[in-house]
């Protein structure tokens, strides 16, 4: 006769999937607000990270270290880059290093609100992100 009781094994079964499920839990990108909501997602973690550290380099070399520290994926773009040759610059980055071609930046750019819809576009317009140092 077969004993009904969970096995020990069965137990740690259980246990360990619900261990590995809680771990990385997939978010939404559009419910996100930190980046750090993003690490089910990896390939939307780490071009959000590296984004983010892009704008940091820019406002770092314009002198503005303090506001590079307030960045996340809500902050809008025109907190960050309020210059029309900060805007040019920053695309030159987007182009050279994410691929993104020139028109599409051209043509998409005016409905870019934040940092998260930047990350949004560059990830659906962007190329040969294998090359990319994340």
């Amino acid at each position: 006769m077969k004993s009904t009781k969970p096995t020990f094994f069965t137990i740690a079964l259980v246990a360990f999937t619900l261990f590995i499920s809680s771990c990385n839990e997939y978010k939404s990108f559009n419910s996100v607000t930190k980046v750090s909501q993003l690490a089910g997602n990896p390939f939307m973690y780490q071009l959000s990270k590296s984004l983010l550290g892009e704008f940091k380099t820019l406002l770092s070399m314009t002198g503005n270290k303090a506001d590079a520290k307030k960045i996340n994926l809500t902050t809008p773009l025109s907190q960050i880059l309020r210059t029309q040759e900060q805007i040019s610059t920053f695309k030159n980055v987007l182009n050279s290093v994410y691929k993104v071609p020139v028109k599409k930046l051209d043509s998409g750019w005016g409905s870019l609100g934040t940092v998260k819809d930047l990350v949004s576009f560059v990830a659906k317009n962007g190329h040969n992100f294998r090359t990319i140092n994340f």
